[in-house]
């Protein structure tokens, strides 16, 4: 998951960074302050700063009135969390148990500890500076190592980082090396290694892209050049959001903080794990980690689960009691976790669960854009509210990418398209080249769509419904949904994963199991507040639960009689890995 940044978050003045030629070089982290009192930054780097040194914060520090202060009634699971005083405390928490709240307790509980709240995104950081109190800063990390660019080097940060972006910076003519440089520049951001190497940060290249590995180890000679360009004064070189935050870091910053709250930690890539854990390591924070590891669904971008591989000090408890929906939808949820997941958790459905009712509004929650898009056109986009606004879903990209398609360069408004594009001959080159997701989405899109995508795109946008409390349907992906809820929703078509891990229990397939797709379906199915309806695949899957069990215990017997000589009717306690039969499958 990549951290976002959030320009209103900036402060006014710039700090001057020094710059090193050679091997990538940390700055000196400089400029965020730690409550609108301070007068100096309280950043530093090195040894542990003796101006904030956190006290030892025990049980008998805490404020006895943190529970009636705000009115919040903590049930059981939350105050053991709010009231533990380990130098680590990690909140397990699943879907829709008051992991926000919990964490808004823990700070009122300490009233006088310096706190910052590492916020998701930006809506997650605003959402905290209305809720916590004056003593907690609520920031995305993005935003606070923006805090330590110069002037000169905001100037250049770009959303623009891609394939053309690198091959036009370092002059290349190849794409398809481009490509690679940025994938390599791309890992190595997002890493918590300290220099680059092929073999570590040319993966995604590899996989992605097909190249081999001489062709790693020559486009990492062109990253090192490039990220030493990005830090050179004066050189125009675009720098990406992800490349100043892995400078930044670099530099073991000390962020001012007696505790330090991680959200989501589950979704973090290295790098921001890194950053919370200097913040104990070298600096003696405390670090609260909050967060549900079936909701990882950024390893795409180079994600990690924080939450695992921390020290013997860090203490979990779990939060499983949800308020948000009833148990029918809690037993959905389960069957995700128990069967495909091995959890040793299970959510308890404490709201109430509803019966579907057609004249109400539902959110459909897609795999994909396209399966997004495919919804709209069935209606027109009559009443339909896309979340964040229809230009969230490429729809205006996707006009401009047609007429390259059909020849009409001089009516694109895209600058970027105008500019790097001369016929649609070198976009779907570029897209197979470089594996740009984005790019291969829209080419898809005009291969399905063709000359009927200007009239797609202007009935959609004319007729998109901005206020979500008056449309009749409400779209957006399972990824976008995540920390949302809707009273009934409805799960895309596009989903496919039942299916694809039921192949791979079976053994009938090889390669990586589908985790992120299956804690997808489990993000999806929990935005639902009153009924959840499953898409076909699913459906298909609770009809024939019993037989995949079956299938699955019978895969698991060949498999030890053929690799240890067991015979295949032996009982064989690895069938409980995955559930077989410990839930029950609700009926629709």
């Amino acid at each position: 998951m990549h951290f976002i940044f959030d320009p209103s978050e900036l402060p006014t003045k710039p700090t001057q960074q020094a710059v090193r030629p050679g091997q990538p070089e940390p700055p000196q982290a400089q400029g965020f302050k730690f409550g609108q009192s301070d007068t100096e930054s309280l950043i530093s780097t090195g040894s542990v700063s003796q101006q904030i040194a956190p006290q030892v914060i025990g049980r008998a520090q805490l404020d006895p009135h943190y529970a009636t202060r705000r009115g919040i009634n903590y049930v059981d699971q939350q105050r053991t969390i709010i009231e533990s005083d380990h130098e680590i405390t990690v909140g397990m928490a699943l879907a829709g148990t008051g992991k926000t709240s919990t964490a808004v307790g823990f700070t009122d509980a300490r009233p006088n500890v310096r706190t910052l709240y590492l916020a998701f995104n930006t809506e997650n950081a605003a959402e905290g500076r209305r809720r916590f109190g004056s003593h907690v800063q609520s920031r995305t990390p993005h935003s606070i190592a923006f805090a330590s660019l110069n002037s000169e080097q905001r100037a250049r940060v770009t959303y623009r980082w891609n394939a053309t972006t690198v091959r036009n910076a370092l002059n290349m003519t190849n794409y398809r090396a481009a490509a690679t440089v940025c994938a390599i520049i791309n890992d190595f951001c997002v890493s918590d290694d300290e220099d680059f190497d092929p073999l570590k940060h040319g993966y995604s290249a590899v996989e992605r892209l097909g190249v081999d590995h001489d062709m790693v180890v020559r486009c990492t000679g062109f990253a090192r050049r490039l990220w030493q360009m990005m830090w050179t004064p004066g050189s125009g070189t675009p720098i990406p959001h992800d490349a100043y935050f892995k400078r930044f870091v670099m530099s073991r910053p000390n962020l001012g903080a007696q505790l330090v709250i991680f959200d989501e930690a589950q979704d973090a890539n290295a790098v921001t794990a890194q950053l919370v854990r200097y913040q104990h390591e070298c600096h003696g924070s405390r670090l609260l980690y909050l967060g549900d590891e079936h909701q990882s669904i950024y390893a795409f971008r180079g994600a990690i689960n924080a939450m695992r591989n921390l020290p013997d000090s860090a203490y979990r408890y779990p939060l499983t009691q949800s308020w948000r929906f009833g148990p029918k939808t809690a037993a959905l949820a389960n069957l995700v976790l128990s069967e495909f997941k091995d959890s040793s958790l299970a959510l308890e459905g404490m709201g109430a669960d509803q019966l579907w009712d057609h004249r109400q509004q539902y959110a459909y929650l897609a795999r994909t854009n396209a399966g997004l898009i495919a919804q709209a056109v069935a209606v027109n986009g009559q009443g339909v509210h896309w979340v964040g606004g229809i230009e969230r879903y490429r729809v205006d990209l996707l006009l401009d990418v047609w007429r390259l398609s059909v020849h009409k360069h001089h009516e694109i408004q895209d600058r970027f398209i105008s500019q790097n594009f001369d016929s649609w001959f070198d976009y779907e080159q570029a897209a197979h080249a470089s594996g740009d997701p984005e790019m291969l989405i829209m080419v898809k899109l005009i291969d399905d769509y063709g000359e009927t995508i200007p009239q797609i795109v202007q009935e959609l946008k004319a007729n998109e419904q901005r206020q979500a409390s008056n449309a009749n349907l409400i779209l957006t992906t399972a990824h976008r949904a995540k920390g949302l809820e809707f009273n009934q929703v409805r799960i895309g078509e596009d989903f496919a994963v039942c299916d694809q891990a039921e192949q791979w229990l079976a053994g009938l397939v090889d390669g990586d199991f589908p985790e992120q797709e299956a804690n997808l379906l489990y993000v999806a199915l929990t935005r639902a507040k009153g009924i959840v309806n499953p898409g076909s695949d699913m459906q298909q899957w609770l009809k024939e639960l019993q037989a995949h069990r079956s299938q699955r215990k019978r895969a698991i017997g060949q498999r030890d009689q053929d690799h240890a000589g067991i015979p295949s009717s032996q009982p064989n306690t690895k069938t409980d890995r995955f559930g077989f039969g410990a839930l029950s499958a609700p009926k629709f």
